[in-house]
This record gives C-alpha cells, sequence and structure tokens, in this order.
C-alpha cells in the first residue's frame, strides 16, 4: 500500500502545481485572497503524503520521529521556510501577520489531512 499512498502524493503534487500555475498566470491569489487558505491546506497534505510515503510507512514506522508528530514537524518545516521565501521575494502588505499565520495553521490542517490519508491506505 506504500505504493498506493506515493500515487496521491504524486497526484496531490500535480494537482498543486496545476492549480498554483493557473492562479499565478490568471492573478487569482489578488482577485480571490482567500484562495490562500485551501492551498495551504493541500500543500500540507501534499508534504504529508510525501512525508509518509518516504518514511512513516516503513519499517521504521515505529519510531517516534516517523509518527504524527515527524510528519507534523516536517510539514511545519516547509510552512515556515515557504514563508520565509514569500517574506524574501514579495512585497510585505498589511496583515501580514495574520496572514502567516493563517498559512501556517492551514498547513498543519493539511498535515493532518495528508496523515491520516496516508495511514487509512496503508491500513487498506
Amino acid at each position: 500500500m506504500q505504493k498506493t499512498v506515493f500515487l496521491i502524493f504524486a497526484l496531490s503534487i500535480i494537482v498543486l502545481a496545476v492549480l498554483h500555475t493557473l492562479s499565478l498566470v490568471f492573478s487569482l491569489y489578488w482577485v480571490y485572497e482567500w484562495l490562500d487558505i485551501p492551498m495551504h491546506a493541500l500543500g500540507g497534505a501534499m508534504v504529508a503524503l510525501g512525508y509518509q510515503s518516504r518514511f512513516g510507512l516503513t519499517r521504521y514506522s515505529d519510531r517516534l520521529s516517523f509518527g504524527f508528530l515527524g510528519t507534523i514537524g516536517a510539514v511545519m518545516f516547509v510552512g515556515v521556510s515557504w514563508e520565509v521565501y514569500e517574506y524574501i521575494v514579495g512585497p510585505i502588505l498589511p496583515g501580514y501577520v495574520i496572514d502567516t499565520a493563517t498559512d501556517l495553521v492551514m498547513d498543519a490542517v493539511g498535515a493532518c489531512i495528508g496523515y491520516v490519508v496516508a495511514k487509512a491506505v496503508a491500513q487498506l
């Protein structure tokens, strides 16, 4: 079932890449300011699925670092790195702190969803 989790991970990369590209090309992030929220949830789920497909479903899965806390940690590392990237390359707009906090919360929500999906698929 690890292959199935990896396939879901690969599909989530494609979906996220297509949606992100379309959002940039058509300026959807600026037209629909709320679009950033589900994109962060999808990104968090994608990272969690990738982490679980690589580490969490292997013989090392009994280790705490490859379980739920490890998954959340990996997703938050990527999420914070993305926020630093946004800070460096983009203009700082009013409400940046609230936006960043919302983005990180949605990353964590996505991580939980990705973790649950990976574990559910692994038990099929």
